[in-house]
């Protein structure tokens, strides 16, 4: 995540090493990044855990009633749309 940054991108999964190239990456911006670490599961501390895959699940895929996969990947599909529609209008008021 950069730092001071207040839009933070974690990295969840991964694994950083000493001598991994992603460690040398992040050394070359001399403290501008900083790496936060998540426990493997932490939907607490996850933001997109918390609020879009709980949200998704919570609103299309727990007891849909699609027919097959394709119309469930569809519905999934439309409400992400519908979501990323949401999100950049009030990032709009947000900068008016």
């Amino acid at each position: 995540m950069l730092a001071n940054s207040e839009n933070p991108c974690l990295a969840e999964g991964y694994i950083f090493s000493d001598a991994s190239p992603n460690t040398s990456a992040v050394e070359k911006f001399n403290g501008r990044i900083v790496l936060h670490f998540l426990p493997p599961y932490c939907p607490d501390d996850n933001k997109i855990e918390r609020c879009v895959w709980r949200e998704l699940h919570a609103n299309v895929t727990r007891n849909h009633k699609c027919q097959d996969m394709d119309e469930l990947i569809h519905e999934v599909r439309r409400y992400l749309a519908r979501l990323n529609r949401s999100v950049a209008a009030k990032r709009r008021l947000k900068a008016a």
